[in-house]
Formats: C-alpha cells, sequence, structure tokens
C-alpha cells in the first residue's frame, strides 16, 4: 500500500502511537515533513490546565499565560521572574468552546514572522484524554517554524505529565525515608 501526506505547514499531533499501527503512522507523518508528538493523557484533574496561569509555568517553558480566556483577549506568555512582564509569545484568543478547546492566534517576539495559530483540544476517551495540538500557518519554514518544531515535544511531554501527576516533567520527588 502506498500512502502521502504533505504536510508543508503542519505540527501533528498523533496519540496512540506507542503500538505498530501508531509507530506506522509517526513514521510516515515524519516521512512527510511533519512535527509529529504523541500524547494519550489520564483524565485531567484541572479544568482549565491550558489557561490557568499557575500551572502553565509547568508545561510551557516556564511560562506563565495572561488572558482573560475569551474570544477576542489578548494572550501573553510571560516569565514568570520578569517584573516587566514582557511577552515571549503573544496572540489573540480566537475560539474557546469551554475548558478542553483553545485555538489563538501565535507570534514568537524575538522574530518578525507572521503569527500563525494554534489549536489545542483535550477529548474524553474510554477514561482517557486525547490531547491534540495542531500548529497551522506558516508561510515558510522561518525562525518561528524552527523554534516550535523544537518546543512542542517538550511541551506537550510537561503537559502530559503534569495532568497525570501534577509534577514537573523531569522533577521526581525525594524519596521518603
Amino acid at each position: 500500500m502506498s500512502v502521502s501526506f504533505d504536510f508543508g505547514d503542519r505540527v501533528a499531533v498523533v496519540t496512540g502511537a506507542c503500538g505498530a499501527l501508531g509507530s506506522a503512522v509517526v513514521e510516515r507523518f515524519r516521512d512527510a515533513g511533519a512535527t509529529v508528538a504523541a500524547v494519550d493523557v489520564i483524565e485531567p484533574d484541572n479544568e482549565d490546565a491550558l489557561l490557568d496561569p499557575d500551572v502553565t509555568p509547568h508545561w510551557a517553558h516556564g511560562l506563565r499565560v495572561l488572558t482573560d480566556g475569551r474570544p477576542g483577549d489578548a494572550i501573553h506568555w510571560v516569565r514568570p521572574e520578569d517584573p516587566e512582564r514582557r511577552a515571549v509569545m503573544s496572540g489573540e484568543i480566537l475560539e474557546r468552546e469551554d475548558e478542553r478547546s483553545l485555538l489563538h492566534s501565535f507570534r514568537l517576539s524575538a522574530h518578525e514572522d507572521p503569527a500563525t495559530r494554534v489549536r489545542y483540544r483535550i477529548d474524553p476517551e474510554d477514561g482517557l484524554c486525547r490531547l491534540v495540538v495542531t500548529h497551522v500557518g506558516f508561510d515558510e519554514r522561518n525562525d518561528s517554524w524552527h523554534e516550535t518544531l523544537a518546543g512542542w515535544p517538550r511541551a506537550l511531554s510537561a503537559l502530559k505529565t503534569w495532568l497525570e501527576t501534577g509534577r514537573e516533567l523531569g522533577r521526581r520527588e525525594a524519596a521518603a525515608g
């Protein structure tokens, strides 16, 4: 069987990639040029982990989100230790169906590249959740594309770990006794 994909401007997240079929899908997507991160998540306790300013530093590269979370509102990602609250990433909330669905524009402040769009969905499925993040709108493989290509796998792994354990990725609790 022959299959082809064109992922010229997308970052793709594939869930269920641990099995043989999922692994094959991931490899095909990678061969087609997609950035692929695969995550299945236990049902989260925090229904608003995507926009909770106390939670985002644990999964979003240490950045705190600042937004009211309503369509039309600005969204800024800042370093908590920066007293001037300069945005590392900025955008606008474009859609917000509920705590499990978010679409916002996305622009890295360090680059003059055009804004792109990021959609997050956390969908319950048989006691687990499927976390899907799609990042689209890159006109070319510019500086922002290269930075997000490297950043999404780590951020999604950290979000999965936070949702499931309440701990930061890579941080281990000291063993008792």
